[in-house]
């Protein structure tokens, strides 16, 4: 993986901007992502009310599929983070023990691998998703994979 960020602009630079100078946010390039968790958030979807935890991962590093060029024309990986949602439930329960066992959390229950998957690395599958009305893209983790 290759390197790929740079150092993000303060709150007093962001202060001191022009209005007219901020720019439409463009999506991470797609690939793959070496992340660290570094946080996680249980709340319910402004939808239908279903519970859901939202884990935040911190990109670290970029895979050969990600374009790098890209990536320094939009100033590097900076601040960013992704989120990584999942609805709790039989159904689902799979994906997220998937989810734990790339970040090498195994065999406890849900609540405790929740906690202790916090700091763990992981790489992260990024793909594209086009807003609901279709002006915007999103950089959404389609999927993950254990770091080798």
């Amino acid at each position: 993986m290759a390197k790929g960020s740079e150092r993000p602009k303060t709150f007093e630079e962001i202060l001191d901007t022009p209005i007219e100078d901020f720019e439409k946010p463009k999506p991470l390039p797609e690939g793959q992502y070496l992340c660290k968790v570094v946080g996680r958030e249980y709340s319910k979807s402004s939808q239908k009310g279903t519970d859901q935890i939202d884990f935040t991962l911190k990109p670290l590093d970029i895979g050969d599929d990600v374009d790098s060029r890209e990536l320094k024309e939009q100033g590097g990986i900076g601040d960013r983070v992704l989120r990584y949602r999942f609805w709790p439930s039989d159904k689902a329960g799979y994906f997220i023990k998937e989810f734990f066992h790339h970040c090498g959390v195994k065999k406890m229950p849900l609540r405790q691998a929740v906690e202790e998957v916090l700091g763990k690395e992981v790489i992260a599958i990024v793909k594209h998703t086009p807003s609901k009305s279709g002006d915007m893209l999103y950089a959404n983790v389609d999927s993950t994979l254990p770091v080798e």
